[in-house]
């Protein structure tokens, strides 16, 4: 354990490899996003669900126009290529993109809706196959997985999956949830040890005519997970900035750990003015029982140079303040605030890529190109070199 380990949490003190971050860190950094162009061509895009680059920089973004949903291809330069998929049930279409990867010169897709996996060659951008994760599971290991949906959520080079395992519930009764994460192998089988568990995302529940009704908040209590293009596997819950890093086989390499100062949540600020136009909503709202704190965290989001992207709740709700971490270390490299409008959601290659609303209220992705202004040495002294990314 690195760090000052007093007043840490009874389940994260005996955390292995754990990092306990400075109070106050002060960052080596200054973060510079410098504007680059807009993917957008005209979609006119509803809202976009995932985004992802492969390694010769085309953007591959899950887009939804008028319940069309694609995978929409831009070359580096920000020109239109090509669309996968499409929506619906048939092999090759998809209900909901959740998540995509690229692995073996194939997009992946990840459809929790349907639950299971699409995959693409992006050789002849066509489609290659798709596996139900329902259909293919054997249980004879983990018999009381039954009681849980299955959501694959990353594929490994061996052929094997991490499927998140969410218990079946009704959130008008059952506000709260659990998720397991669990690997299969190429046929199905579960392996029988657990790699994580997490309480699944939580609902707020008000009456609506004497009947309960759920809802979530913009900046709700849920699970975190990501994959990183290394293979390693990111978990966190919002409500506390403690993320853990394991390995494919579950083994945990690095966690971190800092003690956020959790803001206050005023109810009338989630009430109104957003829904006194509608009186069935306002009622639902009113007569709900909200938490006293607004979660730590909003999201993360891995980027390819081992460095680790975090972003926290602040006072005003119209930001975010990002810290980056260099995970091998557990130093931190910076902390920025940014828009909360313009959600960061994918990093490589020396590029920022944001999820953004243009003039006319439609989402598009924006590049920005990433540079890095030293501000203190290791002896202290002031560094004003400008480097292109971080850690060079």
């Amino acid at each position: 354990m690195k760090g000052d380990s007093s007043g840490i949490p009874a389940h994260i003190a005996g955390t292995d490899n754990l990092v306990i971050l400075a109070d106050d860190p002060a960052p080596l950094f200054q973060f510079h996003l410098e504007y680059e162009h807009v993917f957008e061509d005209s979609l006119l895009l509803d809202n976009i669900s995932s985004v992802l680059t492969d390694s010769h920089g085309r953007l591959f973004l899950a887009g939804e126009r008028w319940s069309k949903r694609q995978v929409h291809i831009f070359e580096p330069d920000g020109t239109y290529s090509d669309s996968l998929g499409n929506k619906g049930n048939d092999l090759g279409e998809f209900q909901s993109i959740d998540r995509m990867q690229i692995l073996d010169n194939h997009l992946v897709i990840f459809d929790e809706t349907l639950s299971r996996i699409t995959r693409y060659h992006l050789g002849a951008r066509s489609w290659a196959d798709t596996t139900s994760v329902k259909a293919g599971l054997n249980h004879s290991n983990s018999p009381d997985l039954e009681r849980f949906t299955p959501v694959p959520a990353a594929v490994f080079n061996d052929g094997s999956s991490l499927l998140a395992f969410k218990k079946k519930r009704n959130p008008a009764y059952e506000p709260n949830g659990i998720v397991q994460f669990y690997r299969s192998d190429s046929e199905g089988i579960i392996y029988p040890e657990k790699l994580l568990e997490l309480r699944d995302t939580f609902y707020l529940v008000g009456d609506y005519a004497g009947r309960p009704a759920p809802f979530t908040l913009k900046i709700p209590e849920r699970p975190l997970f990501e994959k990183s293009v290394s293979g390693d596997l990111y978990f966190a819950h919002t409500d506390e900035f403690f993320i853990r890093i394991l390995n494919r086989d579950g083994e945990q390499k690095a966690a971190f750990y800092y003690p956020y100062d959790r803001k206050l949540l005023d109810p009338d600020e989630v009430i109104h003015p957003r829904f006194s136009h509608n009186d069935q909503l306002l009622r639902i709202r009113n007569s709900a029982e909200y938490p006293e704190t607004w979660p730590a965290l909003y999201s993360i989001v891995p980027d390819d140079e081992n460095r680790l992207w975090i972003s926290t709740i602040t006072d005003n709700r119209s930001e975010l303040e990002w810290w980056v971490l260099d995970i091998r270390t557990g130093t931190v490299l910076t902390r920025f605030t940014w828009p909360f409008s313009r959600s960061i959601r994918h990093v490589s290659n020396g590029s920022v890529y944001t999820i953004e609303q243009n003039s006319m209220g439609f989402s598009v992705v924006v590049k920005y190109s990433l540079a890095a202004e030293y501000t203190k040495s290791s002896d202290g002294n002031q560094i004003t070199q400008i480097k292109q990314g971080f850690g060079e």
